[in-house]
């Protein structure tokens, strides 16, 4: 399954989180949280056999406004994927991998120009693998930097650039 189908299987619950305390009375808090179920039925392989999976995808996330022009936000990421994988033959009849789990950290800030571009940093690490793997084999960490323009109610543009290590 392409991750454009996954990220389209995906549903946000957004929960408003009050302020926190001792915040400026200009720069309030705000909170998410979602939880994603997902079931992909089983599919053939072009190779032979079957694959397909269930998983859970858990985000929070808390934002302050700075300011007019710029806010931060710190964001968790708790996933969980268990595949299934029947008569593989691609992989010699052997299960790749089984249980995955992603635990992650960002701490994205965004700035808007006078000109209407929309800057953001998002610094991210995370730790992703199968159960029982080292900590120095899964963990993976990296920024993002992106630009967007609004060009009017239904266009807006931009371009961005990203930096990982073991992706």
């Amino acid at each position: 399954m392409s991750d454009w189908n996954l990220w389209m299987r995906r549903a946000l619950v957004a929960v408003p989180i009050a302020g926190c305390a001792g915040a400026a009375a200009q720069s309030p808090a705000t909170g998410s949280f979602s939880l994603t179920p997902v079931y992909q039925a089983d599919s053939a392989l072009d190779a032979g056999g079957n694959v397909g999976y269930t998983a859970v995808y858990t985000t929070l996330g808390k934002s302050w406004t700075l300011d007019s022009r710029s806010t931060l936000r710190l964001g968790l990421n708790l996933d969980y994927e268990d595949w299934r994988f029947s008569d593989s033959a691609a992989f010699g009849g052997r299960q790749p991998w089984g249980d995955l789990y992603r635990f992650g950290l960002s701490l994205p800030y965004s700035y808007t120009s006078e000109g209407g571009w929309r800057w953001m940093f998002n610094p991210t690490v995370e730790y992703a693998a199968e159960s029982g793997a080292d900590l120095s084999d899964a963990l993976e960490y990296g920024a993002s930097l992106s630009a967007a323009q609004r060009w009017s109610d239904n266009l807006t543009l931009g371009l961005g650039v990203g930096v990982y290590e073991r992706i």
